[in-house]
């Protein structure tokens, strides 16, 4: 409805992100919420500043006019002692979807130039216990 705002916790994850990190869902289904390309997972507290009441799942947030991605899934705010705080949570598999299936060619390329975008990476690593 016009309204724009700027978020500093906006990231790409993977689907297997909720393996690794337990955070609560509040909707959606941590298995399958970022199986799809141009899905994302919201906090408590965007979905209240982006959509008031309403229920945001299955609504369509546009992202500088070059993501529009579909809510699939809410989460309780990540505890502030949380390294890995984020607002909202990009399915990764946008990065792979072809020219010609969307708008986002510089985004298949790999290229995150054009968006403003700081390509920061973190890799985390789940490891077995001896």
């Amino acid at each position: 409805d016009g309204k724009e705002f700027w978020e500093k916790g906006f990231f790409f994850a993977d689907s297997t992100v909720f393996d690794l990190f337990s955070y609560s869902f509040i909707r959606g289904n941590p298995q399958t919420a970022l199986n799809a390309p141009f899905t994302v997972v919201i906090n408590q507290s965007t979905a209240k500043k982006y959509f008031g009441d309403d229920d945001p799942m299955g609504k369509v947030i546009n992202a500088e006019d070059f993501l529009m991605l579909t809510v699939t899934g809410i989460i309780e705010d990540p505890p502030v002692n949380s390294h890995f705080h984020f607002d909202l949570l990009v399915s990764f598999s946008s990065f792979g979807t072809p020219p010609g299936q969307n708008m986002y060619g510089d985004l298949y390329r790999g290229n995150f130039s054009n968006f403003g975008l700081n390509p920061v990476i973190y890799t985390y690593l789940l490891l077995q216990k001896d």
